[in-house]
């Protein structure tokens, strides 16, 4: 025996189908919508992370195709080096400082081959400007620099007991300037590339 099922019962059953179904896709698209807020929230909380987390520093070490040495901290989220390298150049001559996008950058001290010299200071794409030190076997300059020569005012004491103070020019004593002799003795004057061309006396 059939049992009769009036229409409505079967459109409030169809109703009741498209209305769960409807449910469930706005539950899906709701669902949806939370993933993707939490992973910009996570993108953003992982951006700023890193804009605070300080450098991640690991030994590194290197050769490169000319025999020259690097050795460092770098900074393992970037590469770069952090604080000083140093270079040991297959000549022999070696670097400790700084370095940038053109080579000696900031603070460093490069030194000669054969140990006989060296030069300090802060470079500025692999030039030394501004105070430095310059040394070798015959004595040490102090003082001002331009493209690594001394240059401005500064001094210059030589081994053998006597020192200079005054201007140079493109590395040479040039200008206005006071010999102090090892026997007390002193020399003012202009000179020109080392020599005296006119005495002064004060």
């Amino acid at each position: 025996m059939m049992t009769y099922k009036p229409d409505n019962e079967l459109h409030v059953g169809k109703r009741t189908s498209r209305l769960n179904a409807t449910t469930e896709t706005k539950g899906i698209t709701k669902t949806k919508l939370m993933l993707a807020i939490y992973a910009i929230c996570a993108i953003m909380l992982a951006v700023f992370a890193l804009s605070i987390v300080p450098p991640n520093p690991i030994d590194y070490s290197l050769s490169d195709a000319l025999g020259n040495e690097f050795a460092g901290t770098v900074d393992a989220l970037n590469g770069d080096f952090i604080d000083t390298v140093t270079i040991t150049f297959k000549s022999g001559a070696k670097y400790s400082g700084r370095l940038g996008d053109e080579g000696f950058n900031g603070m460093g001290e490069y030194i000669g081959a054969d140990a006989s010299w060296s030069i300090s200071g802060e470079f500025t794409s692999g030039y030394l400007f501004g105070l430095g030190r310059y040394r070798d076997n015959l004595g040490a300059y102090d003082g001002q620099f331009s493209h690594s020569l001394p240059h401005g005012q500064g001094t210059y004491s030589s081994n053998q007991g006597w020192r200079y103070e005054g201007e140079f020019d493109n590395g040479n004593i040039s200008g206005k300037g006071t010999i102090y002799m090892s026997d007390g003795a002193e020399l003012h004057g202009i000179f020109q590339y080392g020599i005296l061309v006119e005495q002064l006396f004060e």
